[in-house]
Protein backbone atom coordinates (compact mmCIF):
# COMPACT_ATOMS: atom_id res chain seq x y z
CA UNK A 1 0.00 0.00 0.00
CA UNK A 2 1.66 3.93 -0.83
CA UNK A 3 1.86 6.49 1.52
CA UNK A 4 -1.03 8.08 -0.56
CA UNK A 5 -3.41 5.25 -0.19
CA UNK A 6 -2.68 4.69 3.97
CA UNK A 7 -3.18 7.95 4.21
CA UNK A 8 -6.36 9.40 1.56
CA UNK A 9 -4.36 11.49 -0.20
CA UNK A 10 -5.84 12.53 -3.57
CA UNK A 11 -3.00 13.12 -5.91
CA UNK A 12 -5.09 14.66 -8.34
CA UNK A 13 -5.23 17.81 -6.29
CA UNK A 14 -3.44 20.97 -7.48
CA UNK A 15 -0.04 21.18 -5.89
CA UNK A 16 -0.36 24.16 -3.98
CA UNK A 17 -3.67 22.87 -2.60
CA UNK A 18 -1.67 19.40 -2.45
CA UNK A 19 1.06 20.64 -0.17
CA UNK A 20 -1.43 22.89 1.79
CA UNK A 21 -3.37 19.72 3.02
CA UNK A 22 -3.15 18.91 6.49
CA UNK A 23 -3.00 15.30 5.74
CA UNK A 24 0.40 15.49 3.85
CA UNK A 25 2.24 17.79 6.52
CA UNK A 26 1.61 14.40 8.98
CA UNK A 27 3.14 12.15 7.08
CA UNK A 28 5.40 10.35 8.52
CA UNK A 29 7.77 10.08 5.78
CA UNK A 30 8.65 13.23 4.02
CA UNK A 31 8.90 11.89 0.54
CA UNK A 32 6.54 12.42 -2.25
CA UNK A 33 6.60 10.58 -5.77
CA UNK A 34 4.81 12.51 -8.47
CA UNK A 35 4.51 12.21 -12.43
CA UNK A 36 7.01 14.60 -13.80
CA UNK A 37 9.82 16.64 -12.73
CA UNK A 38 8.30 20.02 -13.30
CA UNK A 39 5.35 19.01 -10.72
CA UNK A 40 8.37 18.36 -8.51
CA UNK A 41 10.08 21.62 -8.86
CA UNK A 42 6.63 23.36 -8.53
CA UNK A 43 5.86 21.00 -4.89
CA UNK A 44 9.14 22.02 -3.50
CA UNK A 45 8.06 25.25 -4.15
CA UNK A 46 5.90 24.92 -1.44
CA UNK A 47 7.06 22.09 0.71
CA UNK A 48 10.42 23.29 1.19
CA UNK A 49 14.04 21.37 -0.08
CA UNK A 50 14.69 20.88 3.83
CA UNK A 51 11.82 18.85 4.50
CA UNK A 52 10.82 17.02 1.59
CA UNK A 53 12.13 14.93 -0.98
CA UNK A 54 10.11 15.29 -4.38
CA UNK A 55 11.02 12.60 -6.96
CA UNK A 56 9.42 11.82 -10.52
CA UNK A 57 8.06 8.58 -11.55
CA UNK A 58 9.96 8.15 -14.56
CA UNK A 59 6.98 8.67 -16.79
CA UNK A 60 4.02 5.92 -15.67
CA UNK A 61 2.08 7.86 -14.62
CA UNK A 62 0.90 9.19 -18.05
CA UNK A 63 -0.20 5.36 -18.85
CA UNK A 64 -2.28 4.64 -15.94
CA UNK A 65 -5.16 5.69 -17.91
CA UNK A 66 -4.30 2.16 -19.56
CA UNK A 67 -4.49 0.45 -16.33
CA UNK A 68 -7.84 1.95 -15.66
CA UNK A 69 -9.46 0.68 -18.82
CA UNK A 70 -8.11 -2.98 -18.39
CA UNK A 71 -9.23 -2.88 -14.96
CA UNK A 72 -12.53 -1.78 -16.61
CA UNK A 73 -12.42 -4.77 -18.63
CA UNK A 74 -11.26 -7.11 -16.09
CA UNK A 75 -14.47 -6.15 -13.37
CA UNK A 76 -16.49 -7.20 -16.94
CA UNK A 77 -15.05 -10.41 -16.90
CA UNK A 78 -14.81 -11.08 -12.84
CA UNK A 79 -18.86 -10.15 -13.16
CA UNK A 80 -19.23 -13.18 -16.01
CA UNK A 81 -17.56 -15.63 -13.60
CA UNK A 82 -20.33 -14.69 -10.88
CA UNK A 83 -18.23 -12.30 -9.31
CA UNK A 84 -19.55 -9.47 -7.31
CA UNK A 85 -17.10 -6.67 -8.55
CA UNK A 86 -17.98 -3.11 -8.38
CA UNK A 87 -16.85 -0.60 -11.08
CA UNK A 88 -13.10 0.32 -10.26
CA UNK A 89 -11.90 3.73 -10.29
CA UNK A 90 -8.30 3.21 -10.68
CA UNK A 91 -6.28 -0.08 -11.35
CA UNK A 92 -7.04 -2.14 -8.55
CA UNK A 93 -9.57 -4.47 -9.12
CA UNK A 94 -11.99 -5.31 -5.49
CA UNK A 95 -14.16 -8.23 -5.81
CA UNK A 96 -16.00 -11.11 -3.61
CA UNK A 97 -16.58 -14.60 -4.35
CA UNK A 98 -18.78 -17.23 -2.70
CA UNK A 99 -15.10 -18.79 -1.93
CA UNK A 100 -12.21 -16.56 -1.82
CA UNK A 101 -9.74 -18.84 -0.93
CA UNK A 102 -11.07 -21.42 -3.52
CA UNK A 103 -10.98 -18.57 -6.21
CA UNK A 104 -7.49 -17.55 -5.46
CA UNK A 105 -6.09 -21.10 -5.34
CA UNK A 106 -8.10 -21.99 -8.94
CA UNK A 107 -7.18 -18.67 -10.24
CA UNK A 108 -3.13 -19.28 -9.27
CA UNK A 109 -3.43 -22.69 -10.80
CA UNK A 110 -3.47 -21.01 -14.33
CA UNK A 111 -1.41 -18.57 -13.69
CA UNK A 112 -3.16 -15.66 -12.66
CA UNK A 113 -2.33 -14.22 -9.15
CA UNK A 114 -5.02 -12.37 -6.98
CA UNK A 115 -4.61 -11.76 -3.49
CA UNK A 116 -6.60 -11.66 -0.25
CA UNK A 117 -7.15 -7.66 0.79
CA UNK A 118 -9.64 -8.69 3.68
CA UNK A 119 -11.65 -12.26 4.40
CA UNK A 120 -14.23 -11.48 2.27
CA UNK A 121 -12.85 -9.82 -1.01
CA UNK A 122 -9.88 -10.11 -3.24
CA UNK A 123 -7.56 -7.83 -5.25
CA UNK A 124 -6.29 -7.85 -8.82
CA UNK A 125 -4.05 -4.98 -10.00
CA UNK A 126 -3.47 -3.99 -13.31
CA UNK A 127 -0.29 -2.29 -14.05
CA UNK A 128 2.72 -1.40 -16.53
CA UNK A 129 3.43 -5.48 -17.27
CA UNK A 130 -0.21 -6.30 -17.48
CA UNK A 131 -1.06 -5.41 -21.60
CA UNK A 132 -3.81 -6.19 -23.29
CA UNK A 133 -2.33 -9.82 -24.36
CA UNK A 134 -1.73 -11.09 -20.65
CA UNK A 135 -5.51 -9.54 -19.50
CA UNK A 136 -6.58 -11.58 -22.28
CA UNK A 137 -4.65 -14.57 -21.37
CA UNK A 138 -5.96 -14.58 -17.66
CA UNK A 139 -9.31 -14.04 -18.53
CA UNK A 140 -9.24 -16.72 -21.00
CA UNK A 141 -7.57 -18.86 -18.31
CA UNK A 142 -10.49 -18.36 -15.92
CA UNK A 143 -13.27 -18.48 -18.07
CA UNK A 144 -11.88 -21.96 -18.80
CA UNK A 145 -12.49 -23.28 -15.04
CA UNK A 146 -15.24 -24.98 -13.38
CA UNK A 147 -16.05 -22.47 -10.82
CA UNK A 148 -18.94 -25.00 -9.78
Amino acid sequence: MTIANQHAINCSEPPGRLAASQTLRSLPMNIMIVESRPKCKTLLKYLGKDEWRVMPTGGHVERLAEDHTRARLLAAGLRELGCEVPEPETNIVMFRTADPAGFEAKARSVGVLVGRFDKERLRAVTHLDVDQKALERALDALQGLSWA
